[in-house]
Formats: C-alpha cells, sequence, structure tokens
C-alpha cells in the first residue's frame, strides 16, 4: 500500500497538531522503509525523517493517508541551510501515553506550542499533488 504515495507531496498532521500551517509547510515523500520490528520510517526531500514506532490500522484513502495509532512518531530535520551533521538534527516527539500525548523538542531557538489532541490519529498526511 505504501508505495503508493512514494513521490507524492503534502502536509502531516502529528494528533491533531498540523507541522506549520496546514499548506505552507510541504514535504515530498522520497521512500518508505518498514523495519522488521513493524516501524515505519518515511524519508523526505532534504534527508528529513518521520519515524513511527508500533504503528496499527494504517489507511490510505484519496486525499491522505493515516495512521490511526502508533507508540511514538518523531519528526526530524536538520536545520535549514546549515551542515547535516549531528549537531543541526532537530526533532518534535509525539508520544502516546495512557492519559494523554506527551511532546517534546530539542528545537533551541524558540519554544514549540505543540496542539495535540488526544484521541486523533497518531499520523496523517495530506496530499497536496
Amino acid at each position: 500500500m505504501l508505495d503508493n504515495i512514494k513521490g507524492r507531496a503534502g502536509s502531516f498532521r502529528f494528533y491533531g497538531h498540523w507541522l506549520g500551517r496546514a499548506t505552507d509547510s510541504i514535504y515530498k515523500l522520497s521512500k518508505i522503509d518498514i523495519a522488521k520490528d513493524g516501524t515505519i520510517t518515511i524519508i523526505l526531500e532534504d534527508d528529513e525523517k518521520v519515524i513511527i514506532s508500533n504503528p496499527s490500522n494504517l489507511v490510505e484513502k484519496k486525499d491522505c493517508i493515516v495512521v490511526e495509532f502508533a507508540d511514538e512518531v518523531i519528526f526530524q530535520w536538520y536545520y535549514y541551510g546549515k551542515d547535516k551533521t549531528k549537531e543541526n538534527l532537530y526533532h518534535f516527539r509525539f508520544k502516546y501515553t495512557e492519559n494523554e500525548i506527551q511532546t517534546s523538542s530539542n528545537v533551541d531557538w524558540y519554544k514549540p506550542k505543540f496542539k495535540t489532541e488526544y484521541g486523533m490519529n497518531a499520523l496523517e498526511f495530506w496530499f497536496y499533488e
């Protein structure tokens, strides 16, 4: 199923939190890897990644792909315009717990304000092509 979305462009939403405004942050899918333990890694242009741990209920719709549940979703990217080094690798982390979605980030130039909602899909990727 995931082979159908390679090369598609769109926007991400993690547990209800848009990654940027819906049409301002457009990402293009380059490659999708599924590890033996089921972890899905979506590789985007510019070496950005979305790592989905213990995903379940993957649904492909006409205008989006949905992962209804995951233990954790991590969006990783290199600081734009800088060398792709370990020091310039940043992340947003969304971790499902019994009572809430815990969020964290290693961004050091502002404090992200995540707008997650418990019970929302772990990941949605809305197509714009």
